[in-house]
């Protein structure tokens, strides 16, 4: 039950890292919609206080601590925290910035505490197979020499292989994946209530059948029997399976939609089995499109300007719109960086008019410090011309650093 309470608590983390972005948004948009925002905020933050005491394996303690996985959530979480209380959208946009390497992240602890919730399963199995050899010999040693074998110690013993085998199927069970288990005649031996959940087929339709191609889609269905005949064929006592893979599964009613699936080996003899480790990630793969349609309509409305506007940390240009880019001849932002640093080396140098430095200080500085005064800058475009632009800033401190958004 714990592992089970983990698992749900790091995938129900991550979901709701992944829907800040757009809830942020809602937010920022629609202030009537700051519940939904602060409730998800206070789940991912409850659920990683709880995670930090769950660090089960050496890779989730680099993950965390090594790789700073603690330190950077909780900066993600920070910009929300200052999009709530400032209501200014540059926290959005760095969180939308740091939220693929967060969720990245979260994937691979997710990842880890599947792969040790699967370990212990396959202990707890292999467990029970020598429990059960255990009792039998047991029970054989009491004819032979006692011949009068204790009837409450033999049903103890039958209790006690029950219980064994009750923990095995509620372990599984309690799994937030399907869970799916084939023996060697490709007859299937476990089929858990996740399973029956993301693919419609009840745990009495399936166990004991060789069905398996009923959740595989018809364009892969001769794919997976050539590739079954070929590997249940050979030695497969040796055989390793590895990471987590994006396939399509098939439903019942003969809908397909896209999972995450890992599988395992579990050799004994004549009793190896093949598991399969299946996640549906519908929700998850809805949410990145949500986001990539986002950051295409963020994008456009900083692009659909038509005077200069871009964002700065004083000393390097982070975004600028095409406006921009279009004035000095660069195609987008990497290629302006290439060759500068700073929208200030085209400043022209001319008394009355802004520079890059004003005794001793950055235009910036000197924006920020006389907010009362019309600056103004004269820049030379591409074709020789001189243009007077008027400047304005808005700056703000995030996690320690300036950020400035200009218009020119």
């Amino acid at each position: 039950k714990e592992l089970a309470k983990i698992i749900n608590i790091s995938g129900k983390q991550r979901m709701y890292s992944q829907q800040l972005i757009i809830l942020g948004r809602d937010y920022y948009e629609n202030s009537f919609k700051k519940p939904a925002l602060e409730k998800a905020l206070t789940e991912i933050k409850l659920s990683h206080e709880y995670l930090l005491t769950k660090i089960l394996t050496p890779k989730l303690n680099k993950i965390y601590y090594e790789e700073n996985l603690d330190k950077n959530l909780k900066k993600y979480l920070k910009y929300f925290d200052n999009l709530i209380l400032l209501h200014n959208p540059i926290f959005l946009k760095l969180a939308r910035n740091d939220s693929q390497s967060i969720l990245n992240q979260l994937d691979i602890v997710v990842k880890e505490y599947e792969r040790y919730s699967n370990e212990k399963i396959n202990t707890i199995v292999q467990y029970g197979f020598y429990v059960t050899l255990l009792a039998l010999f047991i029970l054989l040693l009491e004819a032979i020499f006692i011949f009068r074998p204790s009837a409450k110690q033999i049903e103890q013993n039958i209790i006690d292989i029950e219980n064994e085998k009750r923990y095995e199927e509620e372990v599984i069970n309690s799994s937030n994946n399907a869970i799916i288990a084939m023996d060697l005649t490709k007859k299937i031996t476990t089929w858990n209530k996740k399973a029956q959940e993301i693919f419609g087929w009840t745990k009495d339709e399936m166990i004991g059948t060789k069905n398996i191609t009923k959740i595989i889609p018809a364009k892969y269905k001769q794919k997976y029997i050539d590739a079954s005949e070929k590997y249940f064929n050979s030695d497969i006592s040796n055989k390793k399976f590895s990471k987590y893979h994006e396939l399509e599964g098939m439903k019942k009613d003969g809908s397909t939609f896209p999972i995450s699936i890992s599988l395992g080996i579990k050799s004994k003899a004549k009793d190896s089995i093949i598991i399969a480790n299946i996640t549906d990630i519908t929700k998850i793969k809805s949410d990145e499109n949500k986001i990539i349609k986002q950051n295409l309509y963020i994008n456009y409305i900083l692009d659909s300007q038509t005077n200069f506007t871009l964002i700065t940390d004083g000393k390097i240009l982070k975004e600028a719109n095409k406006t921009t880019l279009n004035f000095f001849g660069y195609k987008d932002l990497n290629s302006f960086l290439t060759e500068h640093n700073c929208i200030c080396d085209f400043f022209l140098k001319e008394e009355g008019y802004l520079q890059a430095k004003n005794n001793g200080k950055t235009w910036l500085e000197t924006l920020l410090e006389n907010l009362d005064l019309v600056h103004q800058v004269k820049i030379k475009n591409l074709q020789g011309n001189v243009h007077i632009f008027q400047v304005n800033t808005k700056g703000k401190y995030i996690e320690g650093k300036k950020f400035f958004i200009v218009t020119l």
